[in-house]
C-alpha cells in the first residue's frame, strides 16, 4: 500500500516536471521557480511570471501559477494550496492552476484559483468545471493576455 503511495506522488512529481518543462519552452517572458523546499511557504505556487500587458496599459502583472497533472480527469489540492489561495486572492490577488491531463498530455488548461479551489475536500473532477472555457491554444501568454486585456 504504501509501496503504491509513493509510486504515485514520484510519477506525479515527474508530471509536474515535465509540465514545467513545457511552460518554460512556451513562455518567452520572465519566470520563477518557486518550492517549499527552498525557503518559500507550504502551499505557495509552484511558478510565478510576470505578464507585459500591452503598452498602452504600461503595467506588468506577477502571476503565481500551480502546476497539476490529473489522473483520470481527477486532481487534488492540498490543503496548504487551499490556505495560500484563498488568503491570497482575499488581499485582492489574481492566481492561476495550469493543467495538463496524464491521459491527453497536448490539452493544457489555465483555471483562475477561485474557480479550481470550488473542491470537495481537495479532490475535483476537471469536467465539472467546464474546462472548454480555459483550454491553452495559442501559447499561456496569448491566454493570459485575453484575459486582463
Amino acid at each position: 500500500m504504501a509501496e503504491d503511495i509513493i509510486g504515485k506522488i514520484q510519477k506525479n512529481n515527474a508530471l509536474e516536471a515535465d509540465l514545467r518543462k513545457w511552460l518554460r519552452k512556451d513562455w518567452k517572458g520572465w519566470l520563477e521557480r518557486r518550492e517549499p523546499g527552498h525557503g518559500v511557504g507550504d502551499g505557495a505556487p509552484d511558478i510565478q511570471l510576470l505578464l507585459k500587458l500591452p503598452l498602452y496599459m504600461q503595467i506588468s502583472l506577477l502571476i503565481p501559477v500551480e502546476l497539476k497533472v490529473a489522473f483520470g480527469g481527477k486532481f487534488t489540492i492540498r490543503p496548504g494550496q487551499m490556505l495560500w489561495h484563498r488568503e491570497f486572492a482575499a488581499a485582492g490577488g489574481k492566481a492561476f492552476f495550469l493543467f495538463a491531463e496524464q491521459e491527453n498530455w497536448e490539452a493544457k488548461y489555465c483555471i483562475p484559483a477561485a474557480l479550481a479551489l470550488k473542491t470537495k475536500g481537495g479532490v475535483n473532477d476537471l469536467k465539472e468545471l467546464n474546462l472548454w472555457r480555459y483550454k491553452v491554444e495559442d501559447g499561456l501568454e496569448s491566454f493570459l493576455l485575453k484575459l486582463f486585456s
